[in-house]
């Protein structure tokens, strides 16, 4: 499954509703059909249980799985709660495609969005910069250069800055430019004494 539909909150991942949707188009899904179980009301404190069935044709075999999803003031977050039926159904097929897919991981719709570890909103993984082209890295072994700095030195340094990274190699565009920042600053200083 691609990353984008994989969220992850205090260590744990979840699987995206899209995400879901997306790998059952690829599994064959024929039809999602819901159906209201019980309707939310003061009287059950406004829960709402939504029924999901999901059917997909693999090797012209009709498969079909199916899933419940409830929701209710108490399990969502306060923009969600006049939503509720709609929560409830997209939990509901949230929860059978996850069984159609074969995917074990919890829908990050699924989780009580009132618990404390998803009350701070998600933020998407930033996209990973690509590694930094050989000009880059040319520019900025010749600014290193001017300053009397040899490759070995800076990448015995590299860590320092870049968790993880011990080649000049490893960089991406970012963190080069950052680097000459550092080199010319360290230039700058020197002029002023």
């Amino acid at each position: 499954m691609d990353s984008k539909y994989i969220v992850e909150l205090q260590g744990k991942e979840f699987v995206k509703y899209e995400g879901l949707l997306d790998m059952a188009h690829q599994k064959g899904l024929k039809s999602i059909q819901t159906q209201l179980v019980e309707a939310p009301s003061e009287s059950n404190g406004n829960r709402c249980i939504m029924y999901a069935n999901v059917s997909c044709t693999v090797d012209r075999e009709t498969n079909s799985y199916s899933g419940y999803g409830d929701a209710d003031p108490s399990n969502v977050n306060k923009m969600v709660s006049r939503h509720i039926i709609r929560m409830a159904e997209t939990r509901a097929k949230a929860r059978a495609l996850r069984d159609m897919t074969n995917i074990g991981m919890t829908a990050y719709e699924e989780i009580d969005a009132t618990d404390d570890a998803v009350k701070t909103q998600y933020t998407p993984p930033k996209a990973k910069e690509p590694k930094a082209g050989l000009d880059e890295i040319q520019v900025l072994l010749s600014v290193a250069n001017q300053k009397n700095l040899t490759q070995e030195q800076l990448e015995k340094g590299l860590g320092k800055y870049f968790k993880g990274k011990n080649k000049i190699e490893q960089l991406n565009s970012k963190e080069v430019s950052t680097l000459i920042d550092k080199i010319n600053a360290m230039e700058d200083k020197k002029d002023e004494t």
